[in-house]
């Protein structure tokens, strides 16, 4: 386990990364815990709903990373 731990470390030589390179790619790093307001889970639920839940709330944490990582472009004409 370790072993895939130090494999996706960015300091990993195999990644070839400066040290200045790695502050700079640092600056793009947001470490949180994903939160959606929108769902919630109750002792009322059964195994299953709480699974259910779960997994959709895994799919739109998916989905707002696909957009944040990805460049937004504007255009603009005159």
């Amino acid at each position: 386990m370790q072993d895939l731990k130090d494999q996706g470390n960015m300091a990993n030589e195999i990644y070839g990364f400066t040290e200045a390179e790695l502050d700079l790619i640092k600056e793009y790093y947001v470490h949180t815990d994903y939160v959606n307001e929108n769902m919630i889970i109750t002792d009322i639920f059964t195994s299953q709903e709480i699974v259910d839940t779960e997994d959709e709330l895994y799919k739109a944490a998916q989905e707002e990373l696909y957009a944040v990582s990805h460049p937004q472009w504007k255009w603009v004409t005159s």
